[in-house]
């Protein structure tokens, strides 16, 4: 997919889903994998940030994927149990974490 094309996309979502859409993109040796995250809950984001202050990394990761990603619209890898996908889908969570990040910042400055 150009990123025109995957812009559209995520534009397209945002539109039917009324929350912002973030397209995930990477690429793994040479294939192109593509997602789509949509905004967090309010649950999700207050829950994540009292994990990340608690050291449980894990359990954010993990909550952010499950909240955020698309997954009628995102590549099957990005959410498989598959041990040979661990990687694509821990990318895919890293990507949903960062959707995060402008609320947890504004909540640092309070």
């Amino acid at each position: 997919m150009t990123k025109e094309e995957i812009e559209a996309k995520a534009k397209e979502l945002a539109d039917k889903l009324k929350c912002k859409v973030k397209p995930i993109v990477f690429d793994v040796d040479g294939e192109q994998i593509v997602g789509y995250a949509q905004a967090p809950s309010y649950q999700v984001v207050l829950f994540c940030q009292n994990a990340m202050a608690n050291g449980k990394n894990d359990d954010a990761l993990e909550t952010a994927l499950r909240d955020c990603l698309i997954v009628s619209e995102s590549d099957a890898r990005m959410n498989s149990e598959d041990r040979g996908n661990a990687m694509i889908k821990a990318s895919a969570a890293l990507a949903c974490v960062e959707l995060l990040t402008p609320y947890m910042d504004a909540l640092k400055k309070k």
